[in-house]
């Protein structure tokens, strides 16, 4: 397998995506939308940014492997979690992660009409060299999952719904922070969204490192045509300025083994097990952004993943949003891209308790 095909040139603006959103039930396409979606920031975030509050979380792995951010003047009044498992090495409490949990927090806020939700922020590597070698040696992120879930539990207990969001390397954990829940907070999800998390469909193996090296010249350009100031702003130099640099890092071999994590299968395979947890009629959604550099995501691929995925599980609300024209990076420069999908996949699908 080969991801070196014909390739378009970007839509680096990200105005005029074109979006396929695709539902699923009982291994059938059971309804389809296309839109075509233009990024930009919400009124009134940079005032949200200034209420951010974040605290570091003691887990397993260290503490501040985790964080909590929260706004001031709606902590816990919505009744809302977000839990967010982020890109590989990533450092939420610097600019770029808290625009990011921002505009995920405004989504829910704004679709759901609460005030703005708090975030759990998981951990954005193995961290633990024995943890990281399991999951190297499987391709399954389930032993990182199993690490954080003490935490999960304990933070979950004060909130009435749990929405879980994944990119990336945070795509592979998604699902399997999912699989290693109690029933009782599993039964508190009503979203979990992954996006473009790698070797969905075929293993990545050795080409993951020039596949990064890639997705790292989109990003550049994503940024120099941002319409965002403010994104183009942070992902511009040092993207740690202002970051707490106090917070777990991991070591070049767990660096090591969080790619060899990655290159590997075991997505579908951790998906299947949160499956077993996530409440009938909860969406689970997809993001695929068409000319990503770590899968090939033609459309009828994304098709044939998803329709697999729900004939094993024929009772659930299985959906995938295709993203014309895009690349993996396309968070660098547009911040929105998780609020603006979402919005768009529940304004064109109707939620669903499985097949009839």
């Amino acid at each position: 397998m080969s991801l070196r095909r014909e390739r378009k040139t970007p839509n680096y603006s990200a105005q005029g995506v074109p979006v396929t959103i695709s539902q699923y039930g009982g291994g059938l396409l059971v309804a389809q939308a296309n839109k075509l979606m233009s990024l930009q920031s919400y009124e009134g975030r940079e005032q949200d940014m200034d209420r951010i509050k974040q605290i570091k979380v003691s887990c397993a792995l260290g503490e501040g492997a985790m964080t909590l951010t929260s706004y001031e003047g709606s902590e816990s009044e919505s009744g809302t979690l977000i839990l967010y498992s982020p890109s590989v090495w990533s450092n939420q409490t610097a600019p770029a992660g808290k625009l990011e949990i921002t505009e995920m927090a405004n989504s829910v806020a704004r679709d759901s009409g609460v005030s703005m939700p708090d975030t759990l922020t998981l951990p954005s590597s193995a961290l633990k060299p024995s943890i990281a070698k399991e999951m190297a040696r499987t391709g399954s992120f389930i032993p990182l999952g199993e690490a954080v879930a003490p935490i999960i539990e304990k933070y979950t207990k004060s909130y009435d719904e749990v929405v879980v969001l994944g990119n990336s390397f945070g795509g592979r954990l998604a699902p399997a922070a999912v699989a290693t829940m109690s029933n009782e907070t599993a039964a508190k999800l009503s979203e979990v969204v992954v996006f473009d998390p790698p070797s969905i469909h075929e293993r990545l193996s050795w080409r993951i490192a020039p596949a990064q090296a890639r997705e790292m010249g989109h990003q550049k350009r994503y940024t120099a045509q941002s319409h965002d100031p403010v994104a183009k702003e942070v992902w511009t130099g040092d993207l740690l300025e202002g970051a707490d640099k106090t917070l777990p890092t991991p070591s070049p071999l767990v660096m090591m083994r969080d790619v060899g994590a990655m290159e590997k299968p075991g997505f579908e395979d951790d998906l299947d097990k949160a499956f077993s947890k996530i409440p009938l009629g909860t969406p689970v959604t997809l993001f695929t952004p068409e000319l990503s550099e770590l899968n090939d995501n033609t459309l009828k691929k994304v098709h044939n993943f998803a329709e697999r995925v729900s004939t094993k599980h024929p009772m659930s609300d299985v959906r995938t949003a295709w993203l014309g024209d895009t690349t993996h990076s396309i968070l660098a420069g547009h911040p929105d891209i998780f609020a603006r999908t979402l919005t768009l996949g529940r304004d064109a699908i109707t939620p669903f308790s499985g097949r009839k």
